[in-house]
């Protein structure tokens, strides 16, 4: 009977040096758990960061262009302005040289 007792005495005592290492493995695991999740949390902050970088960067990339547009648009306008002044002036001198060549006619005439 005392080996009895001494067997399960010395069972009872692995089962509870058992349970100490496995409560002390779950602790250790609860613990990288919340290092995992404290981890994912800050990946998390850092993609929604990256996220609103981007959309200002696009925002003033597009502002940007919009603003190369709208100087190319001006200066296209400032070009057929131009054109349309040189087209005229060329019209006028053409009538010019016109009416020169008739008058030199007429006073030869």
């Amino acid at each position: 009977l005392k080996h009895l007792e001494i067997a399960t005495l010395a069972r009872a005592e692995n089962n509870v040096l058992r349970i100490a290492e496995l409560e002390a493995q779950a602790n250790e695991a609860k613990v990288q758990f919340l290092e995992l999740e404290e981890s994912e949390k800050k990946l998390q902050q850092k993609v929604a960061d990256g996220v609103i970088q981007h959309r200002k960067d696009k925002e003033l990339w597009e502002a940007k262009m919009n603003e190369k547009d709208e100087q190319y648009e001006q200066l296209r306008r400032e070009m057929n302005a131009q054109e349309q002044k040189s087209g005229n002036l060329l019209k006028e001198k053409q009538d010019n040289e016109i009416k020169l060549h008739h008058e030199m006619d007429l006073l030869q005439g």
